[in-house]
């Protein structure tokens, strides 16, 4: 059988850990992929998740998800973390390690600092 070469990047149709995020040593390989996944599948500045979603779907035990949202909100990647047995809500924040890799424009960034 012949090889087929392909760019992954084209054809990955899923999450991906962004650049500005893989480097950051001091973070924990588990708050990346956690980071990675709910933008992955919220689509917005906010994010409301089913704990049910985090544990059975993704796999994160229940101590673990928390921890890693905890860590998220220290570092200024979420803000105001809401936790209830059934949910997580939070809203996603820009962060200086963005800098120079994503454009956002001033309505943007005035939104979140408000």
């Amino acid at each position: 059988m012949k090889r087929k070469l392909m760019n992954p990047w084209l054809r990955v149709g899923g999450v991906i850990v962004p650049g500005w995020l893989v480097v950051q040593q001091q973070v924990n390989p588990g708050t990346k992929f956690l980071y990675a996944l709910l933008a992955f599948h919220e689509h917005d500045e906010h994010a409301d998740v089913a704990r049910s979603k985090l544990t059975n779907e993704w796999g994160f035990g229940d101590k673990e998800h928390i921890e890693y949202l905890h860590e998220m909100e220290n570092i200024g990647l979420i803000d105001d973390l809401k936790i209830s047995t059934a949910a997580v809500s939070f809203d996603f924040l820009y962060h200086e390690w963005m800098e120079g890799i994503i454009e956002v424009d001033d309505e943007d960034l005035e939104q979140v600092s408000a």
